[in-house]
């Protein structure tokens, strides 16, 4: 009895056994297989973390290189397999790069790779590109500091150590965006504020042509930056505009370069915007001429806002200047000509109403220039003004050098003239 249940006992043992070899095996089959995926989704464990090196700047290049290429063509898969992430900060910054950026037509997209000094491994990486065909090419796009590591043959972030001023900062203010493309423009704007982008875009035709006021024939496009809040404006520019007034402006292209460009790019707060198709047009009549009119001031010693803003007027029309009238009936004093000319903002320390007889002024000035001299005495007389001191005598000289007449000799003209505007 003892020898049968010893010899049962001994087949029992035996059949455990095998049953515990072949679960093992089976589990070291799924391991086999799930630890690459594993590492192509998590590239975490301890071992891995032990065996990790920073990577070089030639390394972080590369890798940066090949997945910003994927990122560029909307390849969820190959971005993530190019530079795989791990840990929860670094597989963020990697889901926000791709879910704010790799749906967006992108011309050209590259990153810039700057060593952080005396940190092994961290890098300053800054996405440059061109949407859609709107230059520059160096566009910046987005700006992140991460820790690149390299684990066997590939690189991967182990750390996003972004600044919080520089996560939302470029196109990275854009939860979901979306480019809505018109003959000229592109406007860049929230998956929420489509409708508002399409009107902008259907508006845009007619806007342009009214540059040819200035001989203005738009041979680039220009990007239209829309806001789907002021905060999402402060994000993208680190700050904008000081006077919450501002909710239509144009500005510099964000590039990685400092030269100029031109045309600039326009800001709009979509919230600001009416649903009037002709003031639509108007507005962006206005900031268009800002756009390819700023490489007029290129190499003058200012820039004044008043000539800005005076072509800007002009081009856009549709205002009455009434106002201005009865401005200059009780003799000019609280917006004076000259000190218009020569501030530098037409809105600093004035109420809307100064700022509207400023405008009026500035686009009055444009239009009787225009209409008693010509568009290359304008072009010859702005920027002439502009390269001056700004003082009285400044003003005169270039005005007596471009148009042949007196200080004293213009300003009779341009009040007689603003009696005959609308």
């Amino acid at each position: 009895m003892r020898a049968r249940w010893q010899a049962g006992g001994a087949a029992h043992a035996a059949v455990v056994a095998a049953v515990t070899l072949l679960a093992g095996l089976g589990v070291l089959a799924v391991l086999a297989v799930s630890l690459p995926l594993a590492f192509q989704e998590e590239a975490t464990s301890a071992a891995a973390t032990a065996l990790t090196r920073p990577a070089t700047e030639t390394e972080a290049g590369a890798a940066l290189e090949k997945a910003v290429a994927a990122l560029a063509s909307g390849d969820e898969d190959a971005w993530r397999a190019a530079l795989p992430a791990s840990g929860d900060d670094a597989r963020q910054a990697s889901s926000d790069l791709f879910r704010t950026l790799g749906h967006l037509p992108w011309t050209s997209l590259a990153p810039v790779v700057e060593a952080v000094p005396s940190q092994p491994g961290r890098y300053r990486v800054r996405l440059v590109g061109e949407l859609a065909g709107v230059g520059p090419a160096d566009r910046l796009v987005a700006d992140r500091v991460l820790q690149l590591e390299v684990l066997g043959e590939h690189v991967i972030v182990t750390g996003d150590l972004t600044p919080d001023a520089l996560r939302r900062r470029y196109f990275m203010a854009y939860r979901e965006p979306e480019a809505v493309q018109g003959r000229a423009a592109v406007v860049l704007t929230e998956a929420t504020e489509r409708s508002v982008a399409e009107d902008l875009v259907a508006a845009e035709g007619a806007a342009r042509d009214r540059l040819a006021l200035l001989g203005i024939d738009p041979d680039r496009p220009v990007l239209l930056y829309l806001y789907a809040s002021r905060k999402q404006l402060k994000d993208a520019l680190a700050g904008g505009p000081r006077d919450r007034r501002f909710q239509f402006f144009s500005a510099p292209a964000q590039r990685y370069s400092a030269a100029l460009w031109w045309p600039r790019d326009v800001n709009i707060l979509a919230p600001a915007l009416e649903g009037d198709d002709a003031w639509l047009s108007g507005l962006l009549a206005h900031e268009l001429t800002h756009a390819f009119t700023v490489h007029w001031f290129a190499e003058t010693k200012n820039d004044p806002m008043f000539l800005a803003e005076g072509l800007a007027v002009a081009v856009q029309g549709g205002r009455t200047y009434e106002p201005l009238r009865q401005e200059l009936a009780g003799g000019n004093e609280r917006v004076p000509l000259e000190t218009a000319i020569a501030v530098g903002s037409l809105w600093i320390g004035n109420s809307d109403e100064e700022v509207q007889l400023a405008y009026l002024e500035a686009g009055s000035v444009v239009l009787y220039i225009l209409d008693a001299w010509g568009l290359d005495e304008l072009k010859a007389w702005v920027t002439a003004v502009a390269d001056s001191d700004l003082t009285p005598a400044g003003l005169g000289a270039a005005t007596r050098e471009t148009l042949g007449v007196t200080w004293d000799e213009f300003v009779t003209g341009w009040t007689a003239y603003v009696q005959t505007l609308p």
